[in-house]
């Protein structure tokens, strides 16, 4: 691998963490969940719902930023072989289901607590718990997030492509990218543009004292 790989991937996640910041989904993003978020402090309504699952959330909370540390070191020696594409693929993978997932259901419990209403299809009910999520899909979690103007999660997470990475619909290239159908992706700068959504999502929710307000509620 190697050291342009490494340069490209670094170069990417400074150049997309500035920009993020610019962009009228980003103050969407601030402007929708600071109100929601102050309202929690005093709402005895949303502390009881979020009493059974603040713990959880605070140790996922915590565990994103340990992760994006690992993958950091990572992308400095990952090679370009078919062995280290497909460690790349689990790499992605493990990252989208963990941090980007966990972060996703957090932004989505502080609406449910709010008496927003969360229809999980396969539950034939509204989410009223953080495992009633688990049963929810990427699409609905995200087409919630975009009625409620927080379209930056599906301007910067590539739906499609975690789909076809988890099902292994995919060919691996002798450069150390995939290809699906006639597009070639870099798995490594992919996992790294999700690193920047999850350290700017992180940033966010740790300045309106997120992790905080959980930690009192456990």
């Amino acid at each position: 691998m190697s050291t342009d790989n490494a340069r490209e991937a670094g170069k990417i996640v400074e150049d997309l963490a500035s920009k993020m910041k610019e962009t009228r989904e980003y103050k969407l993003l601030t402007t929708s969940l600071f109100p929601l978020i102050e309202t929690i402090k005093t709402s005895g309504s949303s502390k009881r719902l979020l009493k059974p699952c603040a713990h959880t959330m605070v140790d996922r909370f915590r565990r994103s930023s340990k992760q994006m540390s690992l993958f950091k070191e990572a992308i400095k020696t990952e090679g370009n072989d078919e062995l280290s594409t497909l460690r790349k693929a689990f790499v992605y993978m493990g990252y989208f289901e963990s941090s980007v997932t966990d972060l996703i259901d957090l932004v989505l419990m502080i609406f449910v607590v709010n008496h927003h209403d969360f229809y999980v299809y396969n539950n034939r009910a509204y989410a009223q718990s953080l495992d009633d999520l688990d049963n929810a899909s990427l699409g609905e979690k995200l087409a919630f997030l975009n009625y409620h103007n927080l379209t930056i999660f599906s301007q910067y997470l590539n739906k499609d492509l975690r789909n076809k990475v988890a099902h292994m619909d995919f060919e691996t290239n002798k450069d150390g990218t995939i290809s699906i159908g006639q597009q070639k992706y870099n798995l490594l700068i992919e996992t790294a543009k999700l690193s920047v959504f999850v350290c700017i999502m992180t940033e966010v929710l740790d300045s309106f004292d997120v992790p905080s307000i959980l930690t009192k509620i456990s």
